[in-house]
């Protein structure tokens, strides 16, 4: 669990790029085309190891996020992340698609393949996090 409130503000932006890093999937995180100020971003993550799966509800402030091709040769855990966009919206974009989410959309997407999403505002999803094997 990852409480983003239990974090001195100015050190909560990093906190949650290293425990995404560690719970999910490594990625580059910004807040290129942010609304709202560093200092106010909250973010907390529940987690729930299920043997070889794991199920994850986050909350978090407005980011971009980023999985490179360079993240992926330097560590690509081989996953499939099911995810229910529970609130806000979120532009995700990879090499097939560039869709616009909102709360009760599904998104799939693999940790091999390099992506790009967009949270504006603020994002709550749910997630289901699989090893591709």
């Amino acid at each position: 669990m990852f409480d983003g409130e239990r974090v001195a503000a100015d050190e909560r932006f990093d906190a949650w790029q290293d425990l995404c890093d560690r719970t999910l999937v490594p990625t580059v995180l910004d807040r290129v085309g942010c609304v709202t100020r560093p200092e106010s971003f909250r973010a907390e993550l529940r987690a729930a190891d299920l043997g070889p799966v794991q199920l994850a509800d986050l909350t978090y402030g407005s980011l971009r996020a980023r999985r490179t091709p360079r993240l992926i040769r330097a560590a690509d855990p081989e996953r499939y992340q099911f995810a229910l966009i529970r609130g806000g919206e979120q532009r995700y974009a990879d090499d097939m698609r560039d869709v616009c989410l909102g709360p009760g959309d599904l998104l799939l997407y693999d940790s091999s393949r390099p992506f790009t999403a967009h949270v504006p505002d603020a994002g709550r999803y749910r997630a289901l996090v699989t090893p591709v094997r």
